[in-house]
């Protein structure tokens, strides 16, 4: 199976979802969780201010495409038109705009010429199951009928989904502008997480991810798939998406930065794994992992509290980053280092485990 990870960012998904965060009034906290490779949520308030300032949030434009629909169901959560019209089986691996609405439209003509039929609403997006001859035959009005929201806004629904291509489109132009804006502001928090792209292709490269993976998102665990795809978001961090193409038996995931796989300790050690331990093997490393836990530092910061070398500060640093033990955090320019406490969790792990290991097995080794 082929698995393909990015963090580079769908760039429709994450402009609608900080639009309809400036739009319903919602705390940024809404947005970013504050995980280590979050966005932190001064950082994340700045970018709506400067992505959506512009804007009036009164604007009708807006509103009909962001106001807050109730689901009148038990969950107490709510949707919007910008959702559900770009989450309507979108291709997460889908990152560029253009190709993301072309995905888009092409995936909802299908859906129709199918006879999949609309039968739930989610806080994101609109649920499909297979046309059964026993219902007898629904027009799109009647599929939309049944869904669990308010008439007002099953009659948008039924208005933008009666002309999909055009309502697309005109939600594109609307938020289009700033889409570029968004991306550069976001590239700082997209290097940062490039280690989860190691750690999420370890995680799917384990017996039985992908299994636990297609069972998480209600899918049969029986299918063989022939690729998986993962793309990082930004805003919304602690949620995962996920969608199946039938045609192709290949799975797409939106996954957030804040949602960090548990990593099963496996008998053989990664090459990053014994890079790291070799880095531990230094008093003078070890003292600035211990002073980076304490805060973010600079190079320089590093270099003048502990009294050495700037030299060898920076060197040791690219190194240690590259062995997963810091992880970057860019503020006001600069870039900052912190130690990364998940990657000495996970080594203190692996040294618990070869502790256990059979005196046969270490042999071995």
């Amino acid at each position: 199976m082929k698995i393909t990870i990015t963090n580079k960012p769908c760039i429709l998904l994450e402009t609608v979802e900080l639009f309809y965060a400036y739009v319903n009034r919602l705390p940024v906290s809404t947005l970013t969780s504050g995980g280590a490779y979050s966005i932190p949520v001064d950082v994340a308030e700045h970018m709506l201010a400067e992505v959506c300032g512009s804007y009036d949030p009164a604007d009708p434009e807006l509103l009909f495409f962001f106001r807050q629909e109730a689901l009148l169901d038990s969950s107490g959560q709510y949707t919007c038109l910008a959702r559900n019209l770009v989450r309507n089986i979108l291709d997460f691996s889908s990152m560029d705009w253009d190709y993301s609405l072309s995905s888009l439209r092409q995936s909802w003509k299908s859906l129709r010429s199918k006879g999949e039929r609309i039968c739930s609403i989610q806080e994101y997006a609109l649920e499909y199951e297979t046309d059964h001859d026993d219902r007898g035959e629904m027009t799109l009005a009647d599929e939309i009928e049944q869904l669990a929201v308010s008439a007002d806004y099953r009659m948008k629904l039924l208005q933008a989904f009666s002309d999909y291509d055009a309502y697309l489109d005109r939600l594109s132009d609307l938020i289009h502008p700033k889409a570029q804006l968004l991306q550069d502001l976001l590239e700082p928090w997209v290097q940062r997480a490039e280690p989860l792209v190691g750690v999420w292709q370890e995680h799917y490269s384990q017996p039985g991810a992908t299994e636990d993976l297609l069972r998480a998102v209600c899918f049969s665990d029986t299918v063989p798939l022939t690729s998986l795809s993962v793309c990082l978001r930004y805003f919304g961090d602690t949620i995962a998406n996920g969608r199946m193409d039938d045609r192709t038996d290949s799975v797409s995931l939106h996954t957030g930065v804040a949602r960090i796989p548990s990593v099963v300790i496996t008998q053989e050690m990664m090459n990053w794994e014994y890079h790291a331990f070799r880095l531990l093997g230094s008093p003078a490393r070890v003292k600035m992992l211990q002073a980076m836990r304490v805060r973010p530092m600079t190079l320089r910061g590093i270099a003048q509290e502990l009294q050495l070398h700037l030299g060898t500060v920076g060197r040791d640093v690219a190194s240690m980053h590259q062995a997963r033990l810091l992880i970057v955090e860019p503020i006001d320019g600069r870039n900052f280092y912190r130690t990364n406490t998940e990657t000495l969790s996970f080594l203190s792990q692996r040294l618990l485990f070869l502790q256990e290991l059979p005196p046969e097995m270490v042999q071995k080794t």
